[in-house]
């Protein structure tokens, strides 16, 4: 769990709170995706999507990516602009910080996995056990471990 903070200014626009929130767990904080985990970047988003795209793929979702349907319009419009790069003016929309948004203040920072310096699990093998059972008389006929460090 991290805190989801204001900017430099005291302030957070909804759009930005709305991504920490919704889309930071996988995406990263700071939009650069996790490619082993295959959550695209989205820092030039608006390269390759339209607006009308990115509201279709927010309601929709796609592969690992859950609809966002429920999200009311308003949400998903400053999301929109946010991920665009657009920032939303002040004197049209209220910017607050997460809190006066009615936003927790709090998000995780996605599915980390725990691995070793050279990416092997974190826990020293085996890592798992591969078994024959006999389903007709529910015993174990033998068993493998599963997992080792040699290359």
């Amino acid at each position: 769990m991290v805190e989801v903070k204001p900017d430099s200014t005291g302030k957070t626009g909804e759009g930005e709170m709305v991504y920490r929130v919704n889309c930071a767990a996988c995406h990263g904080l700071e939009r650069q995706g996790t490619a082993t985990a295959n959550y695209p970047s989205l820092i030039s988003v608006s390269d390759k999507y339209t607006r009308k795209g990115i509201l279709d793929l927010i309601n929709t979702g796609r592969g690992f990516m859950p609809s966002f349907k429920h999200l009311q319009e308003q949400k998903k419009d400053d999301l929109i602009s946010f991920l665009m790069g657009q920032r939303i003016n002040p004197g049209l929309r209220q910017e607050g910080t997460g809190k006066d948004a009615g936003i927790s203040p709090y998000t995780h920072t996605g599915y980390n996995r725990f691995t070793d310096q050279n990416g092997y699990p974190g826990v020293k093998p085996p890592w798992g056990i591969i078994s024959a059972i006999d389903l007709n008389k529910g015993t174990i006929l033998w068993q493998v471990p599963l997992g080792n460090m040699l290359n």
